[in-house]
């Protein structure tokens, strides 16, 4: 085709290429015809359309008309068949003046100097638009072979990746050519192209003076900031320094592939100190290596979790967190649930019930053993509220001033600032207890939920030496000191108390130990027959019937029946002999208590509760019985009531 003269010798009327002829090599036959590989059909030869008297821009247009195989020649004003067209290897293509071969896309091209606008050669691969001199030229990796002949050149610069030259990264305008040379990345923050970190700087103290750019300590090498890279794969190709990040519902922090610009800089590069390491919510101080680390919440995986030395893994939340043992921040282990932070220790610890699982093991000072739930809970001197206090049954809530500043001087805390003697009534504004001794005169107070007695001391020595409790002889345990208890109910509670003239004293029999001294108190009685003196129930029934059910109410030795006051079994009795010489008590040989006769309880609860276990509530007759083992302890006694039976199955006979 390119040698079919560029104007018809003799102008005529002809029909159209087209229908002229639907075979190609026919078509190609005619000087006035060329076959369209790109349509599949028969059309006129791109120099059969003239310039004429057409504008620049018409001509164009005409010219492209006819097919995508036509481009304008400005150098001659011609329109000709593209180079791609013409030829299809090397050789005849870099034969023709107009044409040179594209190594890259395997394709003959125009030759750039042919292109005499910016659009024609902004349009082909190997060409670039010079603005300064408005000509077309080659794109610096067509332009020079060599890294010597490319380096010189301010517009070119070589590429060790490639090892060919290229452009200069800032000569790009837009992210799609910037992408697409290897050694220059696009920042969409500032919109310019830049060369590559680690091409650009090969020192660590060039690379961290670019703004764009952090040093890999990890590989030596300068790599781009981490918050530059917009996509998870960009992110994980440097792993030593960049991790991707994505805020999650419950504010906890995960890796994720769906949010952008969420790569930041890994916690060991972010921070070089504790407080601002462990600040981030992302992140934590390791402080076995001395530096900042990820926060045990970003490890996913269970097992990972577990293998890590400074991390537990939570099964009823399905997470990572921090082991206790390793916050040292008073805050925030104290917002951990399942941490806890130790004043007697002053470390962070694990709850109770996870550091301690048996009755043996759970004994410190932040720790108890609560027999109630069968676990080990927080130590009831760490319990701030009445109610949480008093829902312990091992606990005992009094913020009266005779307990809570009841700390043996040497045991004392200065309140306030130790080195001014403070005046009673600011030691009282501290919430702090004042005296004048030789210790400390304002000093801290004690907790005002304690322990009771009964499970702080197990000997008489100890219980003695303790200021609130005092050791009960009847029932062989340390009970609080009547002296101590301001409340009327608080006092009838306690197993030694009584409520005299509105002051909470110890019952009769720890009163006195002869007759004279009992019988001269008229509140009390001698029971020669166990040599004991015992509280007078019968004192509380001289009055109206309403002043005496009260009054009896008072004393915990009493307990008002068949309209008077009498002995109250549970605690007015603490041997057998005693207790069954009472028709209205039964001793109890597996507590070693005396408690009320099933006969005397009136509903089902009060059948069980007080029963303790030796009672049933029979429903067919509403009355509350002992069970047969407790009923019986004889055959034939057993033999007596129907609904129960000997059993000799046992190493013991029992009656079931």
């Amino acid at each position: 085709n390119t040698q079919k003269p560029l104007n018809p010798p003799v102008p005529k009327c002809a029909r159209p290429c087209g229908l002229r002829y639907s075979q190609p090599a026919v078509c190609n036959s005619d000087v006035d015809c060329m076959w369209d590989v790109t349509v599949g059909t028969c059309v006129a030869f791109c120099a059969r359309i003239a310039a004429g008297s057409k504008t620049a821009a018409a001509f164009g247009d005409a010219c492209r008309a006819v097919s995508v195989m036509c481009e304008v020649d400005s150098i001659h004003n011609q329109c000709d068949v593209k180079c791609g067209y013409r030829y299809s290897e090397v050789n005849s293509c870099n034969q023709d003046s107009e044409c040179i071969w594209n190594n890259d896309l395997q394709k003959c091209q125009r030759q750039c100097a042919l292109m005499t606008n910016n659009q024609q050669c902004t349009d082909a691969p190997m060409c670039e638009w010079e603005l300064d001199t408005t000509l077309c030229t080659y794109r610096c990796p067509y332009r020079y072979t060599t890294n010597t002949t490319c380096v010189p050149d301010v517009q070119c610069d070589w590429n060790y990746d490639s090892n060919r030259c290229e452009s200069t990264c800032n000569r790009f305008m837009n992210a799609g050519d910037c992408s697409s040379v290897s050694s220059c990345w696009w920042h969409y923050g500032n919109l310019e192209c830049f060369k590559r970190c680690d091409l650009a700087f090969e020192g660590q103290a060039s690379c961290d003076n670019d703004p764009n750019c952090q040093w890999d300590t990890v590989n030596g090498i300068c790599r781009r900031n981490c918050d530059l890279l917009l996509t998870e794969n960009q992110c994980d190709q440097w792993p030593d320094i960049c991790v991707f990040i994505l805020p999650i519902a419950s504010g906890e922090i995960r890796y994720s592939n769906t949010t952008p610009n969420t790569c930041a800089a890994t916690c060991k590069l972010r921070y070089g100190d504790q407080p601002s390491c462990d600040g981030d919510t992302l992140c934590m101080w390791d402080v076995d290596v001395g530096s900042c680390r990820p926060h045990c919440s970003q490890v996913a995986a269970t097992n990972d979790c577990i293998a890590d030395r400074l991390c537990q893994w939570r099964p009823s939340s399905s997470s990572c967190a921090k082991e206790c043992a390793i916050v040292t921040n008073a805050t925030e282990c104290a917002g951990l649930s399942f941490c806890d932070y130790s004043p007697n220790y002053l470390t962070c610890k694990k709850v109770c019930g996870e550091r301690y699982t048996s009755v043996d093991t759970c004994s410190d000072l932040d720790c108890m053993w609560d027999d109630g739930s069968s676990n080990c809970v927080k130590a009831c001197e760490r319990i701030d509220t009445n109610n949480a206090c008093s829902a312990l049954s091992e606990c005992v809530w009094d913020a009266s001033s005779s307990v809570v500043c009841a700390a043996l001087v040497p045991d004392r805390v200065s309140c306030g600032n130790s080195t001014v003697v403070l005046s009673q009534t600011d030691c009282a504004a501290l919430g702090c207890c004042f005296e004048v001794t030789s210790g400390a005169t304002c000093y801290a107070p004690e907790p005002k939920c304690q322990r009771s007695c009964t499970m702080k001391y197990l000997t008489l020595l100890d219980c003695n030496a303790d200021s609130i409790c005092q050791w009960d002889s009847v029932r062989s345990q340390c009970s609080r000191k009547c002296s101590v208890i301001t409340g009327t109910t608080s006092c009838v509670a306690a197993s030694m108390c009584q409520w005299k003239n509105a002051t909470c004293v110890n019952q009769c029999i720890y009163q006195y130990t002869n007759p004279t001294d009992c019988e001269a108190d008229p509140a009390c009685n001698w029971d020669a027959a166990v040599a004991t003196c015992r509280n007078d129930c019968t004192r509380h029934n001289a009055g109206t019937t309403a002043e005496n059910q009260a009054d009896c109410a008072t004393d915990s030795t009493c307990v008002w029946a068949n309209n008077e006051c009498e002995p109250n079994c549970e605690t007015a009795y603490g041997d057998w002999g005693t207790c069954e010489s009472n028709a209205r008590c039964m001793w109890d040989m597996d507590d070693g208590q005396c408690r009320t006769s099933c006969g005397l309880l009136q509903s089902p609860s009060e059948c069980f509760s007080t029963g303790s276990g030796m009672c049933e509530w029979k429903d067919t007759v509403t009355v509350c019985e002992k069970i047969c083992e407790y009923q019986f302890n004889t055959s034939t006694g057993c033999a007596t009531n129907s609904k129960c039976v000997w059993d000799t199955t046992g190493s013991s006979p029992l009656c079931r």
